[in-house]
């Protein structure tokens, strides 16, 4: 293990940030222990004491030595990336009691005048895709595996910037309200050779069960500066989680509440003369086994701020987020959207859910009753035997009176009842991994003799950083496949199609462009009766440079009877690595759906102030239709025009004023068709008391509409 006295010979720090290393070096190391190495079944991983402190120590990101008296020090930090040191040194303190985890890190840079701390406000990170969480600045991140079961995507992150900003995830999904989800506290310093941070987490919000547990344990640290990702412990260069380290026997308290938390709502609002509101409330209650029980009465069933959707094509529907508590809780024990999407689920009476982990098992049920008197359940059973092995059942089923009004292109049916189960299995070659998975089910619906029967399987090869990649799949859709709560196209059912994707990525340390990939994709999807559905070519590279500039293009050829259609695109973005101020522009351009087509779009970030961030796209759509067209008869060209443009103020980190304005021309021609429409808005989210929404205007609504609306949110 290297000592941070090794750290400190080699940076060029002036001769009073030496002296202050030194210092601190000397210190740290008469109150710190050493790791334990690697022993027994856990083969690579390594073996960490629970570090146990007398008292807990002061948040206030100052090294106090006698606070971390009997702390687990560790600094052998690794770029996995690179397979190398870091270029700046990272030391961490790590120490637990019978309530939470507490951590203090040492970040050395050799350069704090240039340390990027843009983020003021408090935030709540969520998976996009695969995408992994982050910020643009400065981060350093505590990742707990609570569950130890090494899942990808598996664990909690607490990630504190230069300036003290925090920012967690929650794997499995949580309600934007501090207090609802559990709180932890932090603070960080800067100062002539880098900065500290110091953490403080409760086991509560693990969801931890009482008595002797082990958590997995890493940390990671983002320098952008250098675009530089260091991380401890050193799972290798193809960053192997069953490398992950293992906290053991921590002590852990009662985290069952004697009484379950109350989230009530309150909802008024004045439209067009008319004035209406609504309370609800969410009940929430942990037990001893770390279990959770949510139940739901008149929930809040509103997105208060709805993503504006842009005019790009898509022949399927677009997922909107979800930030209701209700479904955000615990979202990731329940079925995927395209099984269970609750956007399908409007207005609601009322609901309950309960998941949690038992040893290697994970379990989720939902039960939702709405104002159509139609009954939603879900269901999830998640089992780990050992890792990179993986077994899932999922069940959904809707039940619905008669004539129960459904979406377009789904059967009408009473009940509808859909089960699917998948295995899932990976493993490391070198810097490369594997991944099977192999997925069966079926549906049944009132009235629906079809088939219903799905079967697929996926094979792919995937590199850590540089090399090739390859992805096989195939599918069996039957006619009666019809999940009618998720959100599986319609348009999908009857066909069986199988998909091959070949592609070489390329990364480089320290070079002008870091990272460099080349894709081609093959697509061929037939119905039962041996007619086409759908047939993809894809070509497609992109490129990543230092100071965020970014290239990419795609060319595709599709066949989608009776249309046939081809489209070029390109893509430019700058600055993509700063959070406010990045933009782009592309361009796609072709015959699609039968018409020559045109999309131009531009994105500009703005952070020019401290405390301002603004942010504006434009869109403009051409199609030039010809006499005859299924879409428009008569033939001639329709276009469209899209600017959305969003300006936020932040009045501290828990209160701001924002506004947006958008403005869509439909293409008629008609100046009076043209739609305006905005909103200003006050948000305060605060660890304490009340959260508060007031919003003048409907960002929902097509055109401007004369509407305030308050909703305020408290826990008890």
């Amino acid at each position: 293990m290297a000592f941070l006295t090794g750290h400190v010979s080699r940076a060029a720090f002036p001769s009073m940030s030496g002296i202050i290393l030194v210092l601190f070096a000397v210190l740290s190391r008469s109150v710190a222990e050493e790791l334990i190495p690697a022993t027994g079944a856990l083969g690579n991983a390594l073996r960490i004491p629970p570090g146990r402190l007398a008292e807990p120590p002061r948040i206030d990101g100052i090294w106090t030595p006698g606070e971390w008296s009997g702390a687990i020090r560790v600094d052998d930090f690794h770029c996995h990336d690179w397979n190398r040191a870091p270029t700046e040194s990272t030391v961490v303190w790590m120490a637990s009691d019978d309530r939470g985890l507490y951590f203090f890190a040492r970040c050395f840079d050799r350069n704090p005048d240039r340390l990027r701390m843009e983020e003021r406000k408090r935030l709540q990170l969520a998976y996009k895709g695969n995408a992994v969480p982050s910020l643009s600045d400065d981060f350093i991140s505590f990742e707990i595996d609570a569950e130890n079961l090494r899942r990808s995507n598996g664990a909690y992150a607490f990630t504190v910037t230069p300036r003290g900003t925090q920012a967690d995830f929650i794997p499995d999904g949580a309600a934007t309200k501090i207090e609802w989800r559990g709180d932890w506290t932090a603070a960080a310093r800067v100062d002539s050779a880098g900065w500290n941070v110091e953490v403080s987490v409760p086991y509560r919000m693990l969801g931890l069960a009482s008595g002797k547990n082990t958590v997995g344990v890493s940390i990671r640290r983002w320098v952008p500066r250098l675009q530089e990702e260091s991380r401890w412990p050193n799972m290798g260069f193809a960053w192997d989680r069953t490398r992950i380290a293992h906290w053991e026997n921590l002590d852990v308290g009662s985290t069952a509440r004697a009484f379950p938390l109350v989230m009530l709502y309150g909802v008024a609002q004045a439209r067009g003369g008319r004035f209406d509101g609504y309370v609800g409330l969410d009940v929430k209650k942990t037990f001893p086994s770390g279990q959770t029980f949510i139940g739901c009465v008149y929930p809040d069933f509103r997105n208060v701020e709805n993503d504006v959707l842009g005019l790009d094509f898509s022949y399927s529907e677009k997922q909107r987020a979800d930030s209701r508590p209700f479904f955000v809780e615990g979202y990731r024990f329940l079925p995927d959207a395209w099984m269970m999407y609750g956007q399908r689920i409007g207005e609601m009476y009322g609901g309950g859910k309960y998941f949690g982990q038992i040893r290697n098992h994970r379990i989720g049920v939902l039960t939702a009753y709405d104002r159509e008197e139609v009954l939603h359940s879900a269901a999830r059973w998640y089992w780990q035997p050992v890792p990179r092995l993986e077994f899932e059942n999922n069940v959904v089923w809707r039940h619905a009176p008669p004539n129960t009004p459904v979406r377009s292109g789904v059967p009408m049916v009473e009940d509808n009842l859909l089960f699917v189960s998948l295995v899932k299995k990976s493993r490391m070659i070198g810097s490369l991994t594997e991944y099977m998975r192999l997925q069966t089910g079926f549906a049944q619906s009132d009235g629906d003799s079809a088939d219903g029967f799905n079967l697929e399987g996926d094979y792919q090869i995937t590199p850590t950083a540089s090399g090739p990649s390859l992805v096989v799949k195939a599918r069996h859709l039957g006619k009666g496949m019809t999940p009618v709560d998720g959100l599986l196209d319609p348009m999908d059912f009857d066909q069986r199609d199988a998909s091959i994707e070949l592609g070489y990525e390329r990364t480089a340390d320290r070079q002008w462009f870091r990272e460099w990939n080349v894709f081609g994709f093959v697509h061929r999807s037939i119905r039962s009766n041996g007619n086409l559905y759908l047939q993809r070519y894809t070509l497609e590279s992109w490129t990543k440079a230092r100071g965020g500039t970014e290239l990419s293009t795609e060319f595709r050829v599709e066949q989608r009877p009776p249309y046939r259609d081809w489209t070029l695109l390109h893509e430019l973005g700058w600055k993509q690595d700063q959070t406010y101020q990045k933009g782009g522009i592309s361009a796609r351009w072709g015959w699609l759906q039968g018409a020559d087509y045109l999309l131009v779009t531009l994105d500009q970030g703005i952070h020019s102030w401290d405390r301002v961030t603004a942010s504006a796209r434009f869109q403009f759509r051409r199609r030039d239709f010809p006499v005859g067209h299924a879409l428009r008869p008569a033939g001639g060209v329709e276009d469209r025009y899209q600017v959305v443009t969003t300006v936020q103020y932040d009045l501290t980190a828990e209160r701001s004023i924002s506004g947006r304005l958008t403005y869509n021309d439909d293409g008629s021609g008609n100046a009076w068709k043209s739609r305006f429409n905005g909103y200003c808005s006050f948000r305060q989210l605060v660890r304490n008391g009340f959260d508060l929404f007031l919003i003048v205007g409907d960002p929902s609504a097509e055109t401007w509409t004369r509407r305030v609306a308050i909703k305020a949110m408290v826990v008890l």
